[in-house]
C-alpha cells in the first residue's frame, strides 16, 4: 500500500476542524470544572484559572521560564458584568502572571474576581 507522503491523513482542512473540537473539549472541561468549585462555595486556585491548552498546542509545551508573557486575563464584578484585557508582562512565567493580575485589577477598579486567565502564544 502506498502513501502519498508522511502527513497523508492529516490535512490542513482536518487540522483546523480537529483544533476547534479540542478546543470545545477544553472549554467545556473548563467551564465544568469551575462551576462544580463555584457551585461547593469555594475559590478557585490562580493555577486553575490559567488556560494554558491555546500555548501548549501551539508551542508543544507548557508554558515556563523568563520571557515576554501575553495573557488574556477575563474579571467580573460579581454582578454579571465581564471585563477582558490583554496584558503584557516580562519576566519568569508565575511572577508575570501575578503581576499582570495586579495591573488587570489596577486598571479596573470594580474587579472582584478573575474568571480565567489565558496564556497567548
Amino acid at each position: 500500500m502506498a502513501t502519498k507522503g508522511k502527513f497523508h491523513c492529516k490535512t490542513p482542512a482536518k487540522a483546523q476542524v480537529n483544533f476547534r473540537k479540542h478546543q470545545r473539549i477544553v472549554m467545556n472541561r473548563t467551564a465544568r470544572r469551575r462551576n462544580n468549585q463555584l457551585m461547593k462555595g469555594a475559590s478557585m486556585k490562580l493555577s486553575e484559572i490559567t488556560n494554558k491548552d491555546e500555548y501548549e498546542f501551539t508551542h508543544g509545551h507548557l508554558p515556563k521560564g523568563n520571557g515576554y508573557w501575553a495573557f488574556e486575563i477575563t474579571g467580573g464584578d460579581g454582578d454579571g458584568a465581564y471585563t477582558k484585557d490583554t496584558i503584557f508582562q516580562y519576566g519568569n512565567f508565575t511572577q508575570a502572571r501575578r503581576s499582570a493580575i495586579k495591573v488587570f485589577k489596577s486598571m479596573s477598579g470594580r474587579i472582584k474576581e478573575i474568571i480565567e486567565v489565558k496564556v497567548l502564544p
